[in-house]
């Protein structure tokens, strides 16, 4: 979501905690505490050092193909 809308992490962080919208599509309940914005960069640091970025990337892809399969065409 942070991608697709073009936010920084403090604000993407900020949004998940004020934003319906985000909260749902996150699976974050209500009163859910919200994560520091460092963890967005330590969690992009490690991807980059263990090289993991794209399996990650194909991880949701293929899962996002399978939603997609599975619903009811329009």
């Amino acid at each position: 979501m942070q991608f697709v809308e073009k936010v920084p992490d403090r604000e993407g962080v900020e949004r998940l905690r004020y934003h319906l919208g985000w909260k749902y599509a996150l699976n974050h309940e209500m009163n859910e505490a919200v994560f520091d914005p460092t963890v967005l960069v330590r969690f992009r640091a490690k991807l980059l050092e263990h090289e993991q970025g794209r399996l990650l990337f194909e991880r949701i892809l293929k899962g996002l193909q399978d939603c997609w399969v599975g619903s009811p065409q329009i």
